[in-house]
């Protein structure tokens, strides 16, 4: 069986920079460690959705910049764990969920990661265009 020490750990310090996400989901946060992948996936498509209107960005940008660079610091900060199932977490459940639900906000978080999930972001972003053609 795979650790999830790591990846548990990763989504329920993210869900917790959130309350009102952390009271909508706190029993799935508090079962983390059965299903990370699915914490990180809800937590992804709450964000996309949080900025899915255009009209608010600018102004939610401004409100939320502290929400999302401690969002972008703990992902970068696991990263650097160097841990599989944290990786697999952020990769499959994060990125791939943003960028799949709110390109908007994806190319706006690579604007502001940390240097692995940047390059992480860039990576599956490549990867995305040429699974395009």
């Amino acid at each position: 069986m795979e650790d999830r020490t790591l990846s548990t750990q990763c989504v329920q310090e993210i869900a917790a920079l959130d309350t009102l996400f952390l009271q909508e989901n706190a029993e799935a946060v508090r079962n983390a460690a059965e299903f990370p992948h699915a914490i990180m996936m809800l937590f992804a498509g709450y964000l996309s959705r949080m900025f899915a209107e255009s009209k608010l960005r600018e102004k939610l940008v401004i409100d939320q910049n502290n929400f999302i660079a401690a969002v972008l610091v703990l992902l970068e900060h696991y990263l650097l764990e160097d841990d599989t199932d944290v990786l697999l977490v952020i990769m499959d459940s994060f990125i791939d969920q943003i960028y799949d639900e709110n390109l908007w906000l994806f190319d706006y978080l690579l604007t502001k990661a940390g240097p692995l999930l940047q390059h992480k972001m860039l990576t599956y972003k490549s990867w995305r265009a040429e699974q395009s053609f």
